[in-house]
């Protein structure tokens, strides 16, 4: 949007749809350890911010005490402009919230510890619009603390509860967005609104991952039932961050933690939702109950529900145990070279909240009771069997004690409870929808009704979702049943195998669970029977063709899992090389220049005569992991199998389900041209074997979580290294220390990835999270190029993927001074240089070239590239004293863009370039590029740059095929 529209007035903001003409808005934040439950507060020093008010797109800055906030015309604008603000924050102490109760050290005896995720919201926003002492707040959908919500924003801009609406849009992508980042993206727009009298659009910020501990306090009675826990975290709905900035001693509201778990807070604010305080508190009163009765040698369920305090409750445990006791454990095969031990957990969660308005107690209660396998040898955990039921106050007596019995949905989502929620091909596409407990039932059982009306609904108070109980017993019952499978107590969740192969090798099993040295023995000799076997089979070059189908029964795919697969398809950059200019999305038909001749990519659309419409997921899953066609025929390299091998299985089946589901479009191959023998398919088989590994990605031990992302999307979907590592003479990729050190492609240089934080021009988190996210660093520069539709992609992910690639890349080891990238005593172009004009001292043709260019410069540049030549006509203005490639050893990509231009840049809102290869000969390039390295990358060496250099990247015609 134009910066002058969005300052045209608008009126009338009483009606629920949210208003079409609206700025964005964008806050900033001090150090992330403020945002992290740190008891360190930070003031501001000093920033400035208002020399933002310059910058492009920007309508205006907004300062109140410790808060800073950015409008402007568009997203991109916004994130630019805050980009560029240098704050100095200070700490000025701790602060106390509860100095009555000391933090349980860490190490204290029957600890519990719960992690919850990071949270990520993609393209979900919230609109404010404050005038008249009104405020209309559009958010993406319904929570059930929205008085919280509608208090907080009161208090913010000092109106009346009454004053403020909020509305809910029917169209959101989630059901249940997290509380705390509603709240904080609602405060940060109604601020910046009040500050403009506009509709201001703020996108909710991804919230932290972070871990909740609860000790056992020692009890004031002997009742069992009256067990106190204590927690070293401030266990409130906090106040939104905007109030904290403006107002530091602003507090929250406190939150209704289990009925049946009394809890002692300790003295730090934590950005956990209020579904992780109750699952925590759940998860380890439940474990302790079964150890009370473990104690007492008596049975769990039995000893827990004698001790439940409500009949209802007693009645609804009674119906699940007794179900249970239907369903015997399978015995252990004490003769099975795999021996198995089987256990089976209770847990209940009695829930109690209040109605705002009506003041009437509701009770909700659930039991579950779940079998589980465990594998002693590798301490593998599989949940067998689940058996729910759930009962509240809000029900009918006729419905009450609802009893789920072996729901498939809801044993594949227990399942999921044993993978961690940080692994490395968790996607976490929308808020809500990761593999967490919190959102275990919310896509098997009926929600509670939302809005009505055509678009949307004012929201006077939120409904507690009866899902949000039901799975809080979930993690309990597992623990339990695992510790009555081995003895194991398993105190911290997500729950590792690891832990439960490390206790089980430590201690003394039964002679029939440990494997024998002959068993392990043939294990060994079949790992090596299987291994040989692949490789022959890779090498092989004859393949058999696949059996045809009649193609996928979409309706089977979740909308959970086609977004899923949609974002593995982004990340991949799929469209980018599947579709020909002017062409439908993945039609095929790109030309790929290759040293080995032109490679022509294939439709990949669902047609089922020329694409892939009768493919099986088979076949499919073979092309992508060996290389193969569906009809048995090698496919080349260029296609990057050799990366796409390491996808996980659920991302290679969201991927499937995706292209499947997409418009079919009719468009026969284009045959290949490569020259003899690269023509020659079957000669692909030697090369796979040489170069080719097919083995998913595995998780490098000792690394974190974010790491393992990082590499996962770094070394495999995003495929990083076909552009960013140079390649041998039989086209792959060199290995070792040659891996992610720069390469080649369509003329464009793709700099090493590797030693970027020490570089002349070093790369901050910051400013690489910029550049991946919008394609802009004012540090570095635009991204152009094969770059930019790779950036256009990355856009599509979530922030915490961004964030763990960068996690990765930042961690790369440095590259030496004879490695691929770095900056050679003299540029290879120079073997090829033109020679110097005759008569002329080399010093005199450097000063005439830097007159002529600077003139060429004046008249082509100046208007958008000049820092002293007014301002920005549109998009941004790079600085070019700070772009990357004017400081690189090749002139490549400078090349490119004066001949060509940037027609199609990351982001619209970036702003176009033009080429001029049509307006300058190659004399007048090289004058430019002498005046452009002179004066913004003065202590670099000078270019050489030949005219037949120069003709082949005017021949390339601006080509982004990675």
């Amino acid at each position: 949007m134009p910066a002058h529209d969005a300052l045209k007035p608008i009126t009338g903001h009483s009606c629920t749809a949210p208003p079409e003409n609206f700025c964005f808005g964008v806050s900033l934040r001090p150090p992330a350890n403020w945002r992290n439950a740190s008891p360190v507060e930070w003031t501001l020093q000093h920033s400035n911010l208002q020399d933002c008010r310059k910058l492009p797109g920007v309508v205006a800055v907004c300062q109140r005490n410790d808060f800073l906030g950015i409008i402007a015309a568009s997203r991109v604008h916004a994130m630019q402009a805050a980009a560029s603000v240098e704050a100095v924050w200070t700490p000025v102490g701790q602060k106390h919230l509860n100095r009555q109760t000391n933090a349980s050290p860490s190490g204290e005896n029957g600890r519990f510890i719960w992690s919850y995720p990071a949270r990520n919201f993609q393209r979900e926003s919230v609109i404010a619009w404050s005038s008249d002492e009104q405020l209309t707040v559009w958010l993406p959908a319904a929570n059930e603390q929205l008085h919280t919500i509608r208090r907080d924003l009161a208090c913010l801009l000092e109106i009346s509860p009454e004053a403020v609406t909020l509305i809910a849009q029917t169209e959101a992508t989630s059901p249940h967005p997290a509380l705390l980042s509603l709240l904080d993206a609602a405060a940060d727009a109604a601020l910046l609104s009040s500050s403009v009298k506009r509709p201001v659009c703020v996108d909710l910020r991804s919230a932290p991952a972070g871990e909740l501990s609860l000790t056992p306090a020692p009890p004031d009675s002997d009742d069992v039932a009256r067990q106190q826990w204590r927690s070293p975290s401030q266990w409130l709905i906090r106040p939104s961050q905007a109030r904290r900035l403006i107002t530091p001693d602003a507090s929250g509201s406190p939150l209704s933690a289990c009925t049946n778990v009394q809890i002692i807070s300790g003295n730090t604010f934590n950005d956990a939702e209020e579904y992780e305080l109750h699952a925590a508190a759940t998860f380890a009163q439940e474990c302790h109950w079964h150890d009370l009765a473990h104690a007492a040698r008596e049975n769990p369920a039995e000893y827990r529900i004698r001790h439940l305090g409500s009949e209802r409750a007693r009645t609804l445990a009674k119906r699940v145990w007794t179900e249970a006791e239907h369903h015997p454990l399978p015995p252990t095969n004490a003769d099975s070279m795999e021996t198995s031990l089987h256990g089976r957990g209770f847990a209940i969660a009695q829930l109690e909240r209040t109605e705002p308005d009506t003041h009437t107690r509701i009770w909700t209660w659930s039991a579950w009771v779940v079998d589980v396998t465990i594998d002693a040898a590798t301490g593998n955990i599989q949940v067998s069997r689940v058996i729910a039921g759930h009962d509240s106050d809000s029900l009918h007596e006729a419905a009450s004690a609802q009893i789920s019995i072996e729901n498939p949905a809801l044993l594949t989502e227990t399942r999921r409870l044993l993978e961690s929620h940080d692994a490395f091909d968790a996607w976490d596409t929308r808020p809500g929808e990761d593999a967490t407990l919190g959102n275990l039932a919310q896509r098997t059982l009926p929600s509670a009704p939302r809005t009505t009306g055509e678009s949307s609904q004012i929201l006077t108070q939120g409904q507690l979702d009866i899902s949000g109980v039901i799975s809080l017993p979930a993690a309990a019952a597992i623990g339990n049943a695992v510790f009555a499978a081995t003895g194991i107590r398993l105190r911290r969740f997500p729950f590792d195998s690891t832990e439960v192969q490390h206790n089980l090798a430590q201690r003394s099993l039964p002679t029939a669970v440990r494997r024998s040295s002959r068993y392990r023995t043939l294990a060994a000799m079949g790992a090596w029977t299987t291994a040989l076997a692949g490789l022959a089979t890779l090498a092989w070059p004859l393949k058999p063709a696949l059996p045809l189908t009649d193609g996928p029964d979409i309706s089977l795919f979740s909308a959970q899992a086609l977004e899923r697969g949609r974002l593995v398809a982004s990340a991949g950059d799929c469209a980018v090389c599947h579709t020909a200019p002017g062409s439908p999305t993945n039609s095929g038909g790109r030309e790929i220049d290759t040293p080995f001749g032109k490679i022509y990519s294939t439709n990949i659309t669902p047609d089922t005569e020329t694409g892939i419409g009768r493919w099986s997921f088979e076949a499919f899953n073979r092309a992508m992991r060996e290389g193969i066609h569906q009809d048995g025929r090698q496919l080349y390299p260029a296609f990057p199998y050799t990366d796409f091998a390491k996808l996980s299985e659920a991302d290679m089946q969201a991927l499937y389900g995706y292209l499947m589901s997409q418009p079919p479009v009719h468009r026969t191959a284009t045959p290949s041209q490569l020259r003899f023998p690269f023509d020659f398919r079957p000669a692909v088989a030697a090369w796979n074997l040489l170069f080719h590994d097919n083995r998913p990605f595995q998780p490098v031990v000792g690394k974190s979580a974010a790491w393992n992302r990082g590499a996962y999307l770094v070394e495999g979907l995003g495929h990083c290294g076909a552009c960013h590592t140079p390649r041998n003479h039989l086209g792959a990729e060199k290995t070792a220390t040659h891996h992610l050190r720069g390469g080649m492609v369509d003329g464009w240089t793709a700099p090493a990835l590797h030693d970027l934080t020490s570089r002349a021009n070093p790369w901050t988190s910051e400013q690489l999270f910029q550049y991946l996210s919008t394609g802009y660093s004012p540090q570095h520069g635009v991204a152009a190029g094969p770059m930019a539709p790779v950036v256009a992609g990355l856009a599509e992910l979530p922030e915490s993927d961004v964030r763990a690639m960068i996690t990765y890349l930042l961690d790369l080891p440095g590259a030496s001074e004879t490695e691929w990238g770095t900056q050679p005593s003299a540029s290879p172009t120079q073997q090829n240089a033109a020679p110097t004009t005759q008569g002329m001292s080399s010093a005199d043709e450097a000063a005439l070239q830097n007159v002529i260019g600077a003139r060429i410069f004046s008249t082509a540049c100046a208007g958008c590239h000049d820092p002293n030549a007014g301002p920005t006509l549109f998009g941004v203005k790079p600085d070019l004293s700070w772009a990357s490639s004017l400081q690189s050893a090749e002139p490549s990509n400078v090349l490119q863009v004066i001949l060509h231009g940037i027609k199609q840049p990351a982001h619209a809102d970036l702003g176009y370039m033009p080429g001029f290869a049509d307006a300058l000969d190659n004399s007048q390039v090289q004058d430019l590029l002498s005046y452009l390295r002179s004066r913004f990358s003065p202590t670099s060496p000078a270019w050489q740059v030949s005219p037949a250099q120069i003709d082949l990247i005017r021949s390339k015609q601006g080509h982004t095929t990675r």
